[in-house]
């Protein structure tokens, strides 16, 4: 493999959800204090600033607590945030005659998925304080989703993740690659600027410079070396909005026959049945076998079930998923 020839055992630029984020400090202290205050807030930035990171950190360090986890794009029509609360009440508190967990923190990842029913339960679990706190994410800067009510109740508790420094990225990049660098200074900054200062396109321009570079075995790559290599990448016109992918240019969608009816999928839905064939999987799972996160696997699996392509088969959490 690639990275082995810089004398990496893996890939340092994996961007799977990872908790050591790089220039988020006090945004991780603002997003505590307001769990610990009993608060519902919102967890707002655009795709790739780290996000679901950020509550996989705030869930490692609120030890306390009973932090719980839901992906909405992931709940089906038969979830229910009370039994599923019930399911993290300890013993003793059964026998106490307390139905639910203490100190219990709902971290709801992909928010903009959630349905009306659920929106309603968490506020009045909320408003019961059966639920200590909630923290919502989203890309989407504005709560539509929800009623005017929660919006209320959410205020202006909103933690803001952006993209990061110039600085920062290069903490990121000398964090990934330890003491076996192939970069030079030149070299990160051309990449963090051409990947906009969002930490995920940086880690992605990172790899595709690297996967391209290794057969050389170049000592050190410089800002010279990443234009050649970007060169290919980039737009012949100008873009018409400031962000920017690296991923390839959308491929066609492909078909399944499903009762004798053609369903269009995503290379994505794609991807996943693939996985799936005559196996049962986590939405995690999927995730990291696809290298990508479990919110964007959770909203195809969403779509796939409403396409009854696939189902659950096992309720319990984590679910797992199979083909029908």
């Amino acid at each position: 493999m690639w990275y082995k020839s810089f004398g990496w055992q893996e890939n340092p630029f994996s961007i799977k959800t990872n908790t050591n984020l790089i220039g988020v400090n006090e945004r991780k202290k603002e997003l505590i204090n307001y769990i610990l205050s009993g608060d519902i807030c919102f967890l707002n930035g655009p795709t790739g600033v780290g996000k679901s990171s950020m509550l996989r950190l705030v869930r490692k360090e609120l030890k306390r607590h009973k932090v719980i986890y839901i992906d909405a794009a992931g709940v089906d029509d038969n979830f229910s945030i009370t039994k599923h609360l019930q399911k993290f009440t300890p013993i003793w508190h059964k026998i106490a005659g307390k139905r639910f967990p203490p100190n219990s923190v709902i971290l709801l990842d992909e928010s903009q998925e959630c349905d009306e029913e659920l929106v309603k339960a968490l506020k009045l679990h909320w408003d019961h304080e059966n639920i200590k706190s909630i923290v919502i994410t989203q890309i989407n800067p504005n709560l539509n989703g929800f009623s005017e009510s929660f919006r209320a109740r959410v205020g202006n508790r909103i933690v803001k993740l952006n993209k990061i420094s110039k600085s920062n990225a290069y903490d990121l990049v000398k964090y990934r690659t330890k003491n076996k660098n192939p970069f030079d200074s030149s070299a990160i900054a051309a990449i963090a600027e051409y990947a906009n200062y969002i930490p995920r396109q940086i880690l992605e321009t990172c790899e595709v410079v690297c996967a391209k570079l290794y057969k050389k075995k170049t000592s050190e790559i410089n800002a010279f070396d990443v234009e050649d290599v970007l060169k290919e990448f980039k737009k012949k016109e100008e873009p018409q909005t400031n962000s920017f992918s690296l991923r390839k240019p959308k491929e066609e969608e492909e078909t399944i026959e499903t009762n004798h009816i053609s369903i269009r999928l995503s290379p994505m839905e794609k991807n996943i049945i693939d996985s799936l064939r005559g196996k049962q999987k986590t939405a995690q799972d999927l995730a990291d076998s696809l290298k990508t996160t479990e919110g964007s696997v959770g909203k195809q699996l969403s779509k796939l079930m409403k396409k009854n392509i696939i189902k659950i088969t096992d309720h319990e959490r984590p679910k797992k998923y199979g083909m029908i």
